[in-house]
């Protein structure tokens, strides 16, 4: 009995350590963490990323829409316009009506 307690212990140190190891390669950090820590360490790394890729598309929607602003406001088509940024005439027209301009 006392060797499958042993063998036991053993095989649970062991893959405390591999998953250790694992934490370490994925997480980048030298001290050990729960699993509660780990997950939440894993939401909030998510999370970043998540509000990165929102930040990068309001960006390129701003952009885009000082495009469109600036192209009819120099006097170009909503044809030209379309072509120019790839949209629709219909999606050029509903951003020139957001923006209140015609």
């Amino acid at each position: 009995m006392v060797g499958l307690v042993g063998g036991i212990e053993i095989f649970l140190r062991g893959n405390t350590l591999i998953f250790e190891e694992k934490l370490e390669q994925f997480t980048g950090k030298t001290y050990p963490m729960g699993i509660e820590q780990f997950l939440l360490q894993r939401a909030e790394n998510q999370g970043i990323a998540k509000g990165e890729k929102r930040g990068e598309k309001r960006g390129d929607d701003n952009r885009l829409k000082d495009v469109i602003r600036n192209s009819r406001e120099n006097g170009l088509s909503i044809e030209v316009i379309a072509k120019i940024v790839q949209l629709s005439t219909e999606k050029v027209r509903q951003i020139l009506d957001k923006m209140g301009i015609e």
